[in-house]
């Protein structure tokens, strides 16, 4: 809405529809896969099948993280490239150095994610007997690391915070104009 939804190729609120359903089955398809996997090996049969579905899952997200990701950096670049008259009502969060460090803490979030989802899809396309489950040191840094960094980037960045001026002054333009039609009604 900052830049314009008309230069996205995907109405807004469909990206977090879309990318939110695809997060839910990616996560239910390594749940299930998990699940299948322990049960099979705790009745000492073979839990390719479990695992299959696992890899599946993660194999998933990282297709629709990436996606992710594309559709953003072309939406990106056709802001930038687009000569076109934003939206005044954002021009003053636009231009706020706050706004532009979220943005840069949100992708930079996005890739360490990416960065860990990948490196569970090779982890698991090696297997329970793989060399990277079992390197303690590569666990801790490409999935704990990882995911700490993400979220602590992105508290840091918080959107609350990098987004309150725009909220005080959007609550201040309703309040103005409610002001005005309450005016506007009593004089009639």
């Amino acid at each position: 809405m900052v830049f314009g939804a008309e230069t996205s190729r995907i109405p807004p609120k469909a990206y977090t529809y879309i990318f939110v359903t695809c997060d839910f089955i990616s996560l239910s398809l390594q749940g299930a896969g998990g699940g299948i996997a322990s049960t099979l090996s705790q009745d000492n049969k073979d839990p390719a099948s479990g695992n299959n579905i696992m890899l599946a899952g993660l194999g998933f997200q990282v297709f629709t993280l990436v996606l992710f990701m594309l559709l953003c950096a072309e939406y990106a670049y056709r802001v930038k490239t687009t000569t076109q008259n934003f939206d005044t009502t954002h021009a003053k969060l636009r231009s706020s150095r706050k706004f532009r460090a979220f943005l840069i803490a949100l992708s930079l979030s996005t890739i360490l994610i990416l960065i860990r989802s990948i490196y569970r899809v090779v982890e698991m396309a090696q297997g329970w007997e793989g060399d990277l489950i079992k390197d303690q040191t590569l666990f801790f840094v490409l999935e704990g690391v990882m995911v700490i960094a993400a979220v602590i980037v992105l508290n840091v960045f918080h959107p609350g915070w990098c987004f309150r001026e725009a909220y005080a002054d959007r609550l201040e333009a309703e309040k103005s104009q409610d002001f005005a039609s309450e005016r506007e009604i009593g004089l009639k």
